[in-house]
Parts: structure tokens; C-alpha cells; sequence
């Protein structure tokens, strides 16, 4: 944190790297490759295993309720569904001379309409 109010964050994308000032509070994502997880020590589980956690809720807050969680997202789920289970078909080429398999691939490639001529 750079001071009370502000917070200096590396930013990266494609082709460079930038150091930027944002202003608190500030939503903060880190990406996969910039640190990897690590096994916590036993002293490390002890203390954590001791903690306790502060809850807070939008009255503690100050928050009208109806702005936040549920009633508060602009997102409404319509509809929670699991997708229909597609069977899949495997089949085996074993065919000893390559340019066979290569041209019995491409006809059942063609045959599904996987690709076209």
C-alpha cells in the first residue's frame, strides 16, 4: 500500500508491463502464473486452526439490504439446468500402412461432416 488511500499493483497483458496507482477500495485479481500456491507449515496450520474470522453484514455496514447480495445483483439466474449427457463414440484405427489410416480417417471425418473437400 502505498499510502492509507491508494495501492501500487504491477498490471500486465500482452506486450508490457505497467506499475499502476489505484485508489482504495479496488477490485484486485491475480493471474495464475504470478505465484504459485505452497503448503502451509504446522505452524502456519496452528495459527490458522486459532483464527477467527470477522463476518460483517450490510446492516454492520450500513448497507440497504436490497442493494446487496441477491436481491441486489443485477444478474438474475432464469433457469439452472445439468446439460444432457452427449454419448461419444470412439472408434480405432489400426491399420498398419499410414497412408490407409490416414485416408480411412478422412472418410469418417467426411462422413460426420467434421470437415468437407
Amino acid at each position: 500500500m502505498k499510502d492509507g488511500n491508494r495501492l501500487l499493483v504491477d498490471r500486465d497483458n500482452e506486450i508490457s508491463s505497467q506499475t499502476v496507482s489505484v485508489e482504495m477500495p479496488a477490485l484486485v485479481t491475480v493471474t495464475r502464473s504470478e505465484k504459485e500456491p505452497r503448503f502451509p507449515s504446522v505452524k502456519g496450520k496452528m495459527k490458522a486452526k486459532k483464527h477467527v474470522t470477522s463476518v460483517w453484514s450490510a446492516i454492520d455496514l450500513g448497507i440497504d439490504e436490497k442493494l446487496v447480495g441477491l436481491n441486489g445483483s443485477p444478474t438474475k439466474v432464469l433457469k439452472i439446468f445439468t446439460p444432457p449427457v452427449h454419448e461419444i463414440q470412439n472408434e480405432i484405427i489400426s491399420e498398419a500402412d499410414p497412408q490407409v489410416a490416414v485416408n480411412l480417417l478422412v472418410e469418417k471425418l467426411l462422413e460426420a461432416k467434421i470437415i468437407t473437400r
